[in-house]
C-alpha cells in the first residue's frame, strides 16, 4: 500500500496542536490535583506550608501553628547531619498550598547512630584523634599535665570509659601529658642577701621556702651578717620548676 506523502503533511500540524493540547491537560489536571481540588473539596482557608526542615522539634511547632497547621511525627530515624529532635524531612513540603489546620507529617532525628567509645588510653594524641573521627567523634578538652611515666603527647584518660555506647558527633575529653616537668640545677646561694637570693630563684624558675635564722658567731669570721649561710635543697641537687629553696641567714 503506498503512503500518500501530500496528506501526512496535511496531517501534521493537527498532530502537533493534540500533543500540546494533551501536554496542557496534564499540566492543569497537576494543579487541579495538588492545589485546588483539596481546598475544593475540604473547604477552609488555604495557606502556605512553611519550611521547617532543620529546625528543632519545638521551633517546627511554632511556625507551623504561627501559619494555621499542625503536625504529625511521622517516623523518628537516626541521623548524622541533624541533632536529636531536629526536623530532617517534611510532607507536603514547603511552599505547597493546603488548608488551614491540616497535619504536616513530620521526620524527626534520634541524632547519629549509636557508637561505641574506643580506649584511646596510653595512645600518641594523633592517633586518638584518627581513631575518634573514624566512629565520628570530636575531641572536645585537652588538659596537659606533666607526667613522669607517659611520654610526651600521649593520652593519660579520656573522661567517657571504653565500651561505652555514646551518640555520632559526641565530644571526648582527654588529658595529654606534657612529659616530665623540667629538672632544674638548685644554684649555690651561700653569702647572698636576701634580694640576691629573690633574683636568682625567680631566674631559675624556683621559690623561696622558709627563711630561718641564725646567730651563731661561728660564721662572723666568715660571712657578712644578713647573708645566707645555709640552704636545702643544696646546691647542685636536681629539683622540679617552682620547687620551694629554704634558706638561713646569718644575722
Amino acid at each position: 500500500m503506498k503512503i500518500d506523502k501530500e496528506k501526512l503533511m496535511e496531517y501534521k500540524p493537527h498532530a502537533y496542536i493534540f500533543g500540546g493540547f494533551c501536554v496542557s491537560l496534564l499540566i492543569i489536571f497537576f494543579i487541579l490535583d495538588s492545589w485546588i481540588l483539596p481546598a475544593w473539596i475540604h473547604g477552609g482557608e488555604i495557606v502556605t506550608v512553611p519550611d521547617v526542615t532543620g529546625l528543632p522539634l519545638h521551633e517546627a511547632q511554632a511556625k507551623l501553628e504561627q501559619a494555621g497547621l499542625n503536625y504529625h511525627i511521622y517516623t523518628e530515624q537516626n541521623n548524622d547531619e541533624y541533632p536529636e529532635n531536629y526536623v530532617i524531612n517534611q510532607n507536603p513540603k514547603p511552599k505547597r498550598m493546603v488548608k488551614s489546620g491540616r497535619h504536616i507529617n513530620l521526620t524527626i532525628s534520634k541524632g547519629g547512630e549509636p557508637v561505641i567509645m574506643p580506649n584511646i588510653m596510653f595512645k600518641p594524641l594523633r592517633y586518638a584523634r584518627v581513631a575518634l573521627m573514624e566512629r565520628g567523634l570530636y575531641i572536645g578538652n585537652i588538659e596537659y599535665v606533666f607526667s613522669d611515666s607517659v611520654g610526651v603527647d600521649t593520652v593519660i584518660s579520656q573522661n567517657i570509659r571504653p565500651g561505652k555506647t555514646i551518640s555520632f558527633g559526641d565530644y571526648v575529653n582527654l588529658v595529654v601529658s606534657k612529659g616530665m616537668e623540667a629538672e632544674i640545677e638548685v644554684p649555690n646561694l651561700t653569702g647572698k642577701t636576701l634580694a640576691e637570693v629573690e633574683a636568682i630563684l625567680e631566674a631559675s624558675n624556683l621559690q623561696l621556702g622558709t627563711i630561718n635564722s641564725t646567730y651563731d658567731e661561728i660564721y662572723a669570721a666568715t660571712y657578712l651578717r644578713n647573708t645566707v649561710v645555709g640552704q636545702f635543697p643544696s646546691p647542685g641537687n636536681v629539683v622540679v620548676k617552682n620547687t620551694k629553696i629554704d634558706i638561713t641567714f646569718f644575722r
